[in-house]
């Protein structure tokens, strides 16, 4: 059931998915990676400490889980809103405010929303950042902030190619006029 009808013939040679696994016990295993999780537990009927670890585990290390894949789906928003982004449109003034809203938002979520400590308990903590570098969501963080740092220097170099055309403009008709007065003065001197 919990192979979803995937059998042997779907094992690729040679490749195994990154996993990272956290033993705090001898009879206690967390495995993490990017297509899920596993507790296992040995022997959780023979000791006594262990019978409601089970039930124990579901209301503390389930919302751990929920909290990083939770950061996970978020980061992944976030860069699917980036390739919307068309720096290259004609009013960069909607596109810098789309890329500020981005920004901000990104802001808002890391102070608001991420927990880089998730409890006083080192081992829900340990727990956590398992979760959180199974499913690399600091390199997932990093190059959503890249992409939107670029995106911005992009903008604002066009910004800037766009400001110096203009102002190259303004100089050329400034000295066309220029040279058109100094033609109109000879003219009616000669006249």
């Amino acid at each position: 059931r919990l192979a979803c009808r995937f059998t042997e013939d779907y094992a690729l040679e040679g490749a195994h998915p990154i996993v990272h696994a956290f033993q705090p016990f001898s009879n206690v295993l967390h495995t993490m990676s990017v297509e899920g999780g596993s507790l296992t537990v040995a022997n959780a009927g023979q000791l006594e400490i262990l019978r409601d670890f089970i039930d124990k585990a579901r209301r503390v290390y389930l919302p751990l889980a929920l909290l990083a894949h939770h950061e996970q789906q978020v980061l992944l928003a976030m860069t699917q809103d980036l390739v919307g982004f068309d720096v290259h449109e004609n009013d960069d003034s909607a596109v810098a405010e789309s890329l500020r809203d981005l920004h901000r938002r990104m802001v808002q979520f890391h102070l608001e929303y991420r927990f880089s400590v998730a409890s006083l308990l080192a081992l829900h903590n340990e727990v956590h950042n398992t979760w959180r570098g199974a499913l690399e969501l600091d390199r997932l963080r990093t190059e959503a902030s890249a992409d939107v740092s670029e995106g911005e220097k992009v903008l604002t170099d066009q910004i800037d190619r766009a400001h110096r055309r203009r102002s190259i403009m303004w100089d050329v008709c400034g000295a066309s006029a220029g040279a058109l007065l100094v033609c109109l003065q000879i003219s009616s001197t000669i006249t």
